[in-house]
C-alpha cells in the first residue's frame, strides 16, 4: 500500500464497502476527491483496494437480493434480466419507452378509432342552460 494516511484510506475503503460511491466516501472521510483520484492513478495497490471494496459491496447486495428472490420470483427474474443479457426481453424495453403516461396503449388505440364530435364555435353552452337563458 502507498505511503498515504492509512487510517483515512482504511476508512475510505470501508465507506465504499458499505455502499458509498467514491465522491461521497471521500466527503465522509474528509479527503479531497481530486487528491484521491490522483492517488488512484499513482498507486495501483490503492486502486485495487478500492475496487475490492466496491466488489465486496456488490457481492453483499447480490447475496441479500438472492435471499429475498427465494420468496419473490419477480425479484429473481429482475436479477437475471440485469445480470444476463439473454434474460433481458427487448419487447419489455420497447413497451416502457412507448408508454410514458398513465393511459394504456389499448385505450389510446380505441380513442384514435372513435368518431370525433365537434360543436360549432359559438355553441359552447350546454343545451339546458341555453334554454334557461333564452326564456
Amino acid at each position: 500500500m502507498p505511503p498515504l494516511p492509512t487510517e483515512k484510506i482504511d476508512a475510505l475503503c470501508d465507506a465504499v464497502r458499505e455502499g458509498l460511491g467514491l465522491p461521497s466516501a471521500c466527503n465522509f472521510v474528509e479527503l479531497s476527491l481530486p487528491q484521491v483520484e490522483k492517488w488512484l492513478r499513482i498507486y495501483p495497490a490503492l486502486k485495487s483496494a478500492v475496487e475490492k471494496a466496491t466488489a465486496d459491496h456488490e457481492h453483499r447486495m447480490i447475496q441479500l437480493a438472492a435471499r429475498h428472490a427465494e420468496k419473490d420470483g419477480k425479484l429473481a427474474i429482475a436479477i437475471l434480466e440485469r445480470r444476463h443479457s439473454q434474460w433481458n426481453k427487448t419487447e419489455r424495453q420497447e413497451i416502457r419507452q412507448e408508454t410514458q403516461g398513465t393511459v394504456s396503449p389499448e385505450l389510446l388505440r380505441a380513442l384514435a378509432g372513435a368518431p370525433e364530435r365537434v360543436r360549432p364555435r359559438g355553441d359552447t353552452a350546454p343545451k339546458a342552460s341555453r334554454s334557461i337563458l333564452s326564456t
